[in-house]
């Protein structure tokens, strides 16, 4: 079986195949539970030794002509079981006509020993309102075959039950494991990196870096010192503050 361990959704995809594969089998049993149209095949040509069971399909009214080598070589058959109404009409195998062409017995009774040179079978005239009912004619069996056709009708229904309780576990227990694996994977890759808490340090300072600041040189100034000068008298006498004199 797929392993049933997955991280994502596209991941499930062989889970719901084996899902899926698990319901159509759950149909196909359910058929063959509500069909009691069968014929048994057995290997040896007294129908002592049982080989397996052909269910229908029915014909409403007629019915499909079926090839009973389909289920591999056989010596001989019986019907064991037909829903309500149906009838059912063996052919002889003839290489010179068209399947189900050949002679042909519409006289067929339910727990009658046929041999192998009947090679084809069609189910007609079955009642479409008793179809769901599963309700099924029945007689009792001949002498000589009586408790063969007992015990295969008991191994038939022990089948379908055994069947039906197998699927059951088979579909619990991918469930079960399913969850299981998806648990543990959950708890081995921890929480999703969206929803892990955000950490925070409180009462700190967020630093912040400053701007880089372009070197500042200075220039050194060219300058001449000169000695002090003293003005000429003149110069001096002419910008000289003179004090008011009253006339004389």
């Amino acid at each position: 079986m797929p392993a049933c361990t997955f991280r994502s959704f596209d991941d499930r995809r062989p889970v719901m195949q084996w899902a899926g594969l698990l319901a159509l089998c759950a149909v196909l049993l359910s058929e063959r539970v509500l069909s009691a149209s069968i014929i048994s095949t057995f290997s040896d040509s007294n129908c002592q030794d049982s080989v397996t069971s052909l269910y229908g399909p029915n014909g409403y009214p007629n019915g499909t002509c079926t090839d009973i080598r389909r289920s591999g070589p056989y010596g001989s058959f019986q019907i064991v079981g037909l829903d309500p109404g149906c009838t059912v009409t063996l052919y002889m195998f003839d290489n010179t006509t068209d399947i189900c062409g050949g002679f042909q017995d519409e006289h067929t009774q339910i727990a009658v020993c046929y041999n192998s040179t009947w090679a084809f079978y069609s189910i007609d005239f079955c009642d479409p309102a008793a179809a769901g009912s599963g309700n099924s004619t029945s007689s009792s069996n001949s002498q000589n075959n009586g408790s063969g056709s007992s015990s295969h009708t008991g191994a038939i229904v022990g089948g379908v039950v055994g069947g039906v309780l197998g699927l059951a576990a088979i579909i619990g227990a991918t469930v079960y494991f399913t969850r299981r694996s998806v648990t543990r994977a959950n708890a081995d890759d921890g929480p999703p990196e969206n929803t892990r808490p955000h950490v925070s340090e409180m009462f700190s300072e967020h630093a912040k870096e400053l701007p880089v600041q372009p070197e500042v040189y200075e220039k050194t100034a060219n300058s001449v010192r000169l000695p002090p000068v003293e003005l000429p008298a003149e110069h001096y006498d002419r910008y000289r503050v003179r004090p008011n004199t009253p006339p004389t």
